[in-house]
């Protein structure tokens, strides 16, 4: 579960526990503003961006739906079918085809992932 640190971060999840093309979603609040985010392992990276398609601001997933295409390569948005590089969230296929995931500053501290949020 995601928490908010003292020092204004948020504290996503230990970074082991996202595979290799893992995703998964993340929804923070905070003085009534919610952050809902997305993590995912490409290699030894983490990446973190909003979990929210350029094309008409819904999360990637829906429901229990995973987030990566059926052959694990790519974000996939679960609206419209907007598929999106997971190393800086452009978008190759869909509606929204040339615009990108908003990337959201991270840092893996200590084995977690750390998200850098502006309030």
């Amino acid at each position: 579960m995601a928490v908010w640190r003292d020092d204004g971060a948020a504290d996503l999840c230990a970074a082991d526990e996202l595979a290799e093309m893992d995703a998964r979603p993340f929804e923070l609040e905070r003085n009534g503003a919610r952050y809902p985010l997305l993590a995912v392992r490409t290699g030894d990276d983490i990446h973190v961006y909003h979990n929210a398609c350029p094309h008409i601001g819904v999360p990637l997933h829906w429901g229990t739906e995973g987030m990566m295409n059926l052959q694990g390569t790519h974000l996939i948005c679960s609206t419209h079918g907007a598929q999106f590089r997971a190393g800086d969230g452009y978008c190759i296929i869909g509606p929204c085809k040339g615009q990108s995931l908003g990337k959201v500053p991270s840092r893996i501290e200590d084995g977690r992932v750390i998200a850098e949020l502006q309030p």
